[in-house]
């Protein structure tokens, strides 16, 4: 058992990430709901970014909208998936020719994460390592890294539709090349959930600031 006593806490896997093609997929019905757009269901949104540096001379990040998912598909997820735990979100990236990536960052509030993209926007999940720091860091780190040329990319997948991949968000992360608006569902994991156990397993659980 994973025993994690401060949020702070990094928590290293064998496994950045694992694509899990035999959990099945959420139910068509789900998707045809207006409550995906309710504005009572709004989380706050993520701003666009700017200032970055990147061999393709885009310095732009697109804003990212959420929503509250339905009760009845967070149920149907629960059920189905694995525990929600601190809800069910449907997120939307706002892609254009001109902002076609998700910055390299490390999530301040979770330390892993099942993802279902909902459509085929093409792009690439990339984890990267900031030179002269580690791979694994604590959300207490720094959270985005603007100059690509401070990193080295450690490991790339293709975003598969309509199937759920797992990943950790402790190590830089990043979405790359993006052809088409980006909408996914997604919630967080705990250390201690089977999902992230029996897929990423855990190695080694520390204390760090970086």
């Amino acid at each position: 058992m994973i025993k994690v006593t401060n949020p702070q806490q990094v928590v290293e896997t064998e496994f950045l990430y694992k694509i899990l093609p035999d959990l099945p997929q959420i139910p068509e019905h789900f998707f045809n709901q207006n409550l995906m757009t309710d504005r009572k269901n709004h989380i706050p949104q993520i701003p666009n970014f700017e200032n970055f540096k990147r061999e393709d001379g885009k310095t732009v990040s697109p804003e990212i909208k959420g929503w509250l998912a339905p009760q009845d598909m967070e149920d149907w997820v629960n059920q189905n998936i694995g525990p929600t735990n601190r809800g069910l979100m449907y997120r939307k990236v706002m892609v254009d020719p001109e902002k076609n990536f998700y910055p390299p960052h490390v999530d301040v509030n979770r330390k892993f994460i099942m993802i279902y993209n909902i459509v085929d926007s093409g792009g690439d999940f990339s984890f990267w390592q900031q030179k002269k720091a580690p791979l694994f860091r604590s959300m207490l780190s720094r959270s985005m890294i603007f100059d690509y040329n401070d990193m080295d990319l450690i490991s790339r997948f293709t975003i598969p539709p309509k199937t759920w991949y797992i990943v950790t968000t402790q190590v830089l992360h990043s979405v790359e090349n993006l052809t088409g608006i980006r909408e996914n569902i997604q919630f967080n994991c705990e250390p201690w959930d089977p999902l992230v156990v029996n897929n990423l397993k855990p190695t080694l659980v520390r204390n760090s600031t970086v």
